[in-house]
C-alpha cells in the first residue's frame, strides 16, 4: 500500500488545520459548558440570581442552542467561507 499523505502533524495542510481547529473548539466549549455546575455559587452571587433565575438560565441556554446554531450556520455559510478558506491555504 502506498503513502496516502495523511499526516496529523502537517499543519500546512488546510484539512489537518481544520481538523485541529474543530477538535479544539469542541474541547473548549465542553470545558466552558461543564464549568457551570462547579461555578454556580460564584455566578449566582456575582449576578445576584435567585435559584429560579439560575434554573431558567440553564434551561434557556440549552433551549436556545438549536436556533442559535441554525442562525450562526447560515451566517457562516453566507459570509465566512471565502476569507476563512484563504486563511487556511
Amino acid at each position: 500500500m502506498g503513502d496516502t499523505g495523511f499526516n496529523l502533524l502537517n499543519l500546512r495542510s488546510p484539512k489537518i488545520r481544520t481538523l485541529h481547529f474543530t477538535w479544539f473548539a469542541f474541547f473548549l466549549t465542553f470545558v466552558v459548558w461543564f464549568n457551570h455546575a462547579p461555578l454556580s455559587k460564584v455566578i449566582t452571587e456575582a449576578f445576584k440570581l435567585t435559584p429560579e433565575q439560575w434554573k431558567a438560565l440553564l434551561v434557556l441556554s440549552v433551549a436556545l442552542t438549536i436556533p442559535s446554531r441554525v442562525v450562526i450556520g447560515m451566517l457562516v455559510d453566507k459570509f465566512v467561507p471565502p476569507p476563512m478558506l484563504r486563511k487556511l491555504k
